[in-house]
């Protein structure tokens, strides 16, 4: 196991990890994440195993706003909600776009959550793995994530590839999530963004 301040310029290294397969944990804006190569179906089955996780939806953290869109269609909306909270704390599902992303991933729905993360690391880590990553809570599902690298340590052990750490400490806040897949926008889970700031745009 490999561990790495994402201050470094090793970060290069993570990203050939990543597309050989590897899983990482690092630090966002919101919470440590676990992330591997969305599109690598072996790596998507390894976190749920290392979570304890059902087979729901996994979120993946984007580059920008060009690699969101190649993954789901963000409407009007989306691109208002984007424009406003992007970099940052919004989770958007929204239809997908993507034709080959793995089943075991999106767990047969047609929604997808996606964000751009407000963390300079996260985006440099994200951009050198190819402008997407998944990005779901490094904890076991169901449970607190811890904010510390020891803490992370002391749940997985050394059961994943590359832990990253430093630069600026996740707020311990999750993201807040909002649906449009359907025909209206509908707030699923509110975290660091207020659901009053998000009605003040639906």
């Amino acid at each position: 196991m490999l561990s790495l301040n994402c201050d470094t310029d090793t970060l290069a290294d993570v990203a050939n990890i990543v597309k050989k397969g590897g899983i990482i944990i690092y630090p966002t804006d919101t919470l440590y994440g676990i992330g591997c190569n969305p599109y690598d179906k072996e790596a998507v089955n390894k976190i749920f195993r290392l979570k304890k996780r059902s087979y729901r939806p996994l979120p993946i953290l984007c580059s920008d706003i060009k690699h969101a869109e190649e993954l789901v269609h963000l409407g009007n909306m989306g691109r208002m909600l984007a424009s406003r909270f992007w970099p940052g704390s919004l989770t958007i599902v929204a239809k997908i776009a993507a034709n080959n992303l793995p089943k075991e991933l999106t767990g047969g729905s047609e929604g997808l959550g996606v964000r751009i993360p407000d963390h300079r690391g996260a985006l440099k880590i994200i951009s050198l793995c190819g402008g997407y990553l998944v990005g779901t809570s490094a904890n076991i599902s169901g449970s607190e994530t811890p904010d510390t690298p020891e803490g992370i340590m002391n749940i997985f052990d050394e059961e994943f590839d590359v832990l990253i750490y430093g630069g600026s400490k996740p707020s311990g806040t999750q993201s807040t999530v909002v649906d449009m897949v359907g025909d209206s926008v509908r707030i699923i889970r509110e975290g660091a963004v207020l659901s009053e700031e998000l009605l003040q745009i639906i």
